[in-house]
């Protein structure tokens, strides 16, 4: 399990750019916090797969589509919430 500055940490490096912002939507917001903790967890098992036969591959494109929709997910709190001076 991921700790809250390391799951932050992963996020950051997926937006860096946008480290004030997520620092501020992960310590503010319970559900935005969630998404972070299952994109590190989908993250995670994306590493962890070994794509050998078809089921395996296709766990892993169910893998990749949920991480992709999460980083959308992410990027509309990150969008509707920017903090001044974020880059």
């Amino acid at each position: 399990m991921h700790t809250d500055s390391n799951v932050l940490n992963i996020v950051i490096d997926k937006f860096p750019g946008k480290a004030k912002t997520l620092a501020v939507l992960f310590q503010k917001d319970e559900n935005f916090r969630e998404i972070c903790e299952d994109f590190c967890l989908c993250k995670e098992a994306i590493n962890k797969i070994i794509i050998t036969d078809a089921r395996k591959r296709k766990i892993l494109k169910d893998y990749k589509h949920a991480l992709k929709e999460l980083e959308l997910e992410m990027l509309d709190y990150i969008n509707a919430n920017l903090t001044v001076n974020d880059n």
